[in-house]
């Protein structure tokens, strides 16, 4: 194994290069977000689309081909299953997901892997300065030989023995994802992103959320909120959300209930709400324990 000025070097390059890889990994993950957004995007007008075609769709005595919401729903999802261009948009949505579930991954290792490295060179200094060396180096053997033993001893910019990033998965119950709190270099926030699923959109469009009470009119259901963003409208929020069901659907609010579906990505949340056109219109929202 490496002696002590060996070990103490590896880290010390470690926490040199520790700003410019955070500073990486947050570029990489905007990118990877901003290309999440971009399908999100696309698949939502593709669905609206399709969902406007299949509500104009008239007989040839001018009759709507798809009278009631459950046959409008049952077209729009077969055309779109058979769509190889919407396909494609999916699949490019999953990829960037994809990207983010990996980049969030090596965000917190990086993260974790700087506050270790700080943590143990204070220990090992006032070892030394104790008189302790046998103490200090027996202590960076084994911070080393753990390293070397879970993914490598990480060098200055990230990668592992082997030379590869860490790409691990993340959990989904992490919210919100894409925290770095590197020691002294500051804290940067981004929020994980949700993933596309086929909707149905437009007129009677809006079946996915399951009700669990009305009151003047509203209805209110639990959703885990995937992925938050801002909306077309000025102060808007649009989450996208999975039902008790797992369906999935675009959650819509304005001040109070805006907020607390942005702070809620990765967590449930109870939402009151009313039916629109692209998506349910929240009128108040809270986390649920």
């Amino acid at each position: 194994m490496p002696d002590i000025r060996e070990v103490l070097v590896e880290i010390a390059a470690r926490l040199g290069g520790a700003p410019d890889r955070a500073a990486e990994l947050i570029r990489e993950r905007a990118e990877a977000s901003d290309r999440l957004h971009k399908a999100l995007g696309a698949l939502e007008e593709f669905e609206a689309k399709v969902a406007g075609e299949v509500a104009a769709a008239r007989d040839q005595d001018g009759r709507p081909l798809y009278p009631n919401e459950a046959a409008r729903k049952a077209e729009v999802l077969r055309r779109l299953a058979a769509d190889r261009d919407y396909q494609a948009l999916e699949a490019e949505a999953d990829a960037a997901r994809a990207r983010l579930h990996g980049l969030d991954a090596e965000i917190e290792r990086a993260s974790l892997r700087h506050r270790s490295d700080y943590a143990v060179v204070r220990l090992a200094a006032a070892l030394l300065g104790a008189g302790k060396a046998d103490i200090a180096e027996a202590v960076l053997g084994a911070y080393h030989r753990a390293g070397a033993d879970t993914d490598g001893s990480a060098n200055a910019n990230g990668t592992g023995a082997d030379g590869t990033n860490a790409r691990s998965a993340t959990s989904q119950d992490q919210a919100p994802q894409g925290q770095v709190f590197f020691q002294g270099q500051g804290h940067t926030q981004a929020q994980g992103q949700g993933q596309a699923q086929p909707q149905t959109q437009g007129q009677g469009g809006q079946g996915h959320a399951q009700p669990r009470g009305q009151d003047n009119g509203l209805e209110a259901s639990v959703f885990t909120v995937l992925e938050a963003r801002p909306g077309s409208s000025p102060g808007t929020v649009r989450a996208w959300c999975e039902g008790a069901d797992g369906r999935k659907v675009a959650v819509y609010g304005k001040n109070g209930a805006g907020e607390a579906l942005a702070g809620a990505v990765g967590r449930r949340v109870e939402v009151r709400f009313r039916r629109g056109d692209k998506g349910l219109i929240a009128v108040e929202a809270r986390p649920v324990a």
